[in-house]
């Protein structure tokens, strides 16, 4: 139920005026001028027909307004007017429920208020304690609830659910491309005082009582990616042909495939694949606006009918002017520089774009040496070097099997996420791009993709085959260079001499140094092998590359524009109109429109402009979080549970990361862009007396016990002119060293259990000479390679901490069991 509610419909034209009024009841109101009073609309006192007489009474040109009143008790519900103009008001309940159908389009809002205040305000008005003020607002809503709700949640056992009240509820549908957001404020404050866009008092009692109760929040947001997926079956209309750019589909609703979530500048793909291939490496572009190479396993390469029967570039820019109308374009010409095949300007014929944005055209003209001259009917500009191409593959969309993500919600889809092929100049090789901010990217974001084999014995050795347990020497280097090898649920093994051990093998795991496994086929048992094997992740020698070609166009409107006049609540009912394109359109066939690959998620973003020189000295910050009442507090130690001012969470399983058998690598958790002073400041030392600064657990593979043995990380890398320095940690072994390599020199500090400082033994792993010297007692200085004594090195004896203040000067500075 609402007290005041607002549903808008406007579908685009250019309106100027708005007509009369129109009241819906039985002949109660008298006729003001130039307004009809629907009360004189209803056929009889008990007829249901008052609102449905009023709005057909309605001028076909000019609208009018209908309102329903107090006195008529008829129940029919609010329509969508039919007419643009029209608005309808219902005022039954003391409600005030209004639908307005295209509106005028201006820069104001449909519901608008304008309050002005100008008069003095007078002395300040004051409270017990000696300080007031004045509340001038332009609208106000209060809302009081005392019924009883309820609070179940979630349970594993009977009902569930939440009464939930809101003091006003927002809701957009939006279909069109373009800016879209749900509530936009600008406030211009040019006096002194507290200015905020959006102040929030929100105050609560406790009670975390159902599952899944979040308890008090000042603002809970969810933002990013949708569910829905909108799939389906296309249906009309009667007689469409391979190439027509308005289809007709039909989505179940009973089969998941969300109808209603179609939208503009998307894609609409058809299901059945032109070709399935596996890609073998991707290069980089030259240069932004170029589409990028990719290569193909000559074994699964495009079939000869695939490959693109002209490609070239432009030889200027192409600019035309923005068409309001939905899929309108406008005619160009424009020279393109050859690089291989032909173009043609057959009915039907396409050009597909790789520069600025995502198009296909038809061409009217192709004049000139191998057509090179061309006309052809654009919606965007292009800029000068972009691919122009035709035929085969040209416009398709790859779509890589790796990519395929399923929803973390129960039941949910799997999305998938193709992009643009834009020629294929051969069998082997495609010419793709992603376009981003209204350009192609000179290199492809991969995603999930892992490319290429890795040499995980460089070395050779024993390979063998016990009982289908297939054990591997690896060089662990290689195998930390490459994360996404281990806990792979399946490997392709190549390469190895014993035809045996090539192909698919399951469960790859690093299971200690030097030493991989994998599980193979058993009636190989006793098999060996010494040679350098390569392992990729997948199927295929090449990685995860495999995937699938689909014909594909961009949609440029989802309104069944027949609808408009007749029934315009319902006009997003599966028409798509879109570009031209080669799509085979076939009556029954599916389709889907995936979530584009182009994705910015920014669940809070908060900008502040600042130019004040003095903001130093007063309380500024880019993002201030507080913490007040006797109730602030942590527990004892480490604990993941304690209370924090502020607490990141990767919600996302650990199997979906490299070395836990994912092949996507984690986000990070804070990232510093811009120039900085001081990236970490405290007000304190950590608090009481033994507490820690920075924790680090134990690896995912082993949370609660560091048992994993092949594990090591550096909590801290410093990079240099030259070279870095870089510290690291291998839990196993409690063993930390601190390498510095690069700019000519090398050296390792290592410190084992066995010692502290600089006196603890350098182990027969040490990848370079020990930083300093071993020194013969505690009364000498450490020395660098150079022989000379380096003053303010720090060591341990196992009992105190020593430090080099002066060439031959030792001071102790504190005592072991004081830490």
């Amino acid at each position: 139920m609402r007290g005041n509610s607002l549903f808008i419909v406007v579908r685009g034209a250019v309106v100027v005026a708005l007509g009369g009024v129109c009241a819906a009841g039985y002949a109660q109101a008298p006729q003001a001028s130039g307004v009809k009073i629907a009360s004189a609309m209803q056929s009889s006192p008990s007829a249901n027909d008052g609102i449905a007489r009023a709005l057909a009474s309605c001028p076909s040109v000019g609208g009018c307004t209908v309102e329903v009143d107090q006195n008529y008790h008829g129940v029919e519900e609010l329509p969508v007017p039919k007419t643009d103009l029209t608005a309808l008001i219902d005022l039954r309940g003391g409600s005030n429920r209004r639908t307005v159908h295209n509106p005028p389009l201006t820069w104001q809002s449909v519901d608008f208020l304008n309050v002005l205040f100008d008069n003095p305000l007078g002395a300040q008005p004051t409270k017990a304690g000696g300080w007031g003020g004045y509340h001038v607002g332009a609208r106000t809503t209060h809302l009081q609830m005392t019924s009883p709700g309820w609070s179940l949640g979630v349970p594993s056992a009977g009902a569930g659910g939440w009464t939930t009240a809101n003091i006003e509820d927002l809701q957009g549908d939006y279909f069109g491309s373009g800016i879209n957001q749900g509530l936009g404020i600008r406030l211009e404050s040019r006096g002194i005082g507290d200015k905020a866009g959006e102040y929030i008092y929100n105050y609560c009692y406790g009670g975390l009582r159902a599952g899944a109760d979040e308890g008090c929040e000042g603002l809970a947001l969810h933002a990013g990616e949708g569910e829905p997926q909108y799939a389906g079956t296309v249906t009309g209309p009667a007689g469409v042909r391979p190439g027509a750019t308005m289809i007709k589909t039909f989505a179940d609703e009973k089969k998941g495939q969300d109808p209603g979530n179609q939208g503009v500048g998307r894609t609409w793909v058809e299901d059945a694949p032109l070709a399935s291939v596996v890609v073998a490496g991707i290069a980089r572009s030259k240069a932004y606006d170029i589409p990028v190479p990719m290569s193909l396993d000559p074994d699964h390469a495009l079939p000869a009918e695939l490959v693109s029967t002209g490609w070239g570039t432009l030889n200027d820019s192409v600019a035309v002017p923005q068409v309001v109308e939905a899929g309108g374009t406008t005619s160009a010409t424009f020279d393109v520089t050859l690089l291989g095949g032909g173009f043609t300007a057959h009915p039907g014929d396409t050009l597909c774009f790789g520069g600025s944005f995502h198009e296909q055209a038809l061409v009217t003209e192709a004049t000139g040496p191998h057509g090179t001259h061309l006309t052809a009917a654009l919606r965007h500009s292009h800029v000068k070097g972009s691919w122009v191409s035709q035929g085969g593959a040209a416009c398709s969309m790859i779509d890589f099997d790796a990519n395929h993500i399923a929803s973390d919600q129960k039941g949910g889809h799997t999305f998938d996420f193709p992009f643009d092929v834009i020629a294929a100049t051969d069998t082997k090789t495609l010419m793709v791009t992603q376009f981003d901010r209204g350009r192609g990217l000179p290199e492809i974001y991969r995603g999930n993709l892992i490319l290429g084999a890795t040499v995980v014995n460089p070395r050779g050795g024993a390979i063998t085959n016990q009982h289908g347990t297939i054990t591997i020497p690896v060089d662990d280097g290689v195998m930390k260079q490459n994360p996404a090898l281990m806990n792979q649920p399946v490997v392709t093994i190549s390469g190895a001499h014993t035809a045996s051990f090539n192909g698919l093998c399951k469960d790859f795991l690093y299971v200690k140094p030097g030493t991989a496994t994998c599980t193979g086929n058993p009636a190989h048992d006793g098999d060996t092998d010494n040679v350098p094997l390569h392992i990729s992740v997948g199927t295929t020698p090449y990685g995860n590359g495999t995937a699938t070609l689909h014909r594909a166009a961009e949609i440029v409107d989802v309104r069944n524009t027949e609808l408009l006049n007749t029934d315009p609540q319902h006009v997003v009912d599966g028409t798509l109109t879109l570009e031209a394109n080669q799509l085979l359109n076939k009556i029954g066939s599916m389709g889907h429109i995936p979530h584009d690959y182009a994705e910015g998620v920014h669940p809070l973003q908060a900008i502040g402009h600042i130019y004040n020189p003095y903001s130093v000295n007063y309380f500024s910050a880019g993002v201030v979080i507080g913490m007040m009442g006797k109730g602030v507090r942590g527990v004892s130690g480490i604990s993941l549970n304690s209370l924090a001012a502020y607490t990141g969470v990767n919600m996302s399983p650990n199997t979906n990361y490299v070395g836990l058998g994912g092949t996507a690598y984690p986000p990070n958790f804070l990232t510093a862009k811009g120039v900085y002073e001081n990236l970490f400041q405290s007000q304190f030392a950590p608090y009481p007396s033994g507490s820690v600064g920075v924790y680090f657990g134990c690896p995912p593979t082993s949370y609660y016990e560091c048992k994993d043995e092949i594990f090591s990380y550096s909590p801290n890398l410093y990079k240099g002119y030259k070279g870095e320095l870089r510290d690291n940690w291998t839990p196993y072994t409690d063993e930390y060293l601190r390498k510095v390599s690069g700019g000519g020199t090398a050296s390792t500090e290592r410190q084992t259990p066995a010692g502290f400082g600089f006196d603890a033994p350098v182990t027969a792993t040490a990848v370079a000479t020990p930083m300093y010297t071993p020194k013969s007692s505690t009364a000498d200085c450490p020395k660098d390679h150079a022989g000379k004594q380096v003053v303010g090195a720090i060591w341990g004896d196992g009992s105190y901490l020593y430090q080099c203040v002066a060439p031959n000067k030792i001071k102790r500075t504190a005592a072991l069991s004081d830490f």
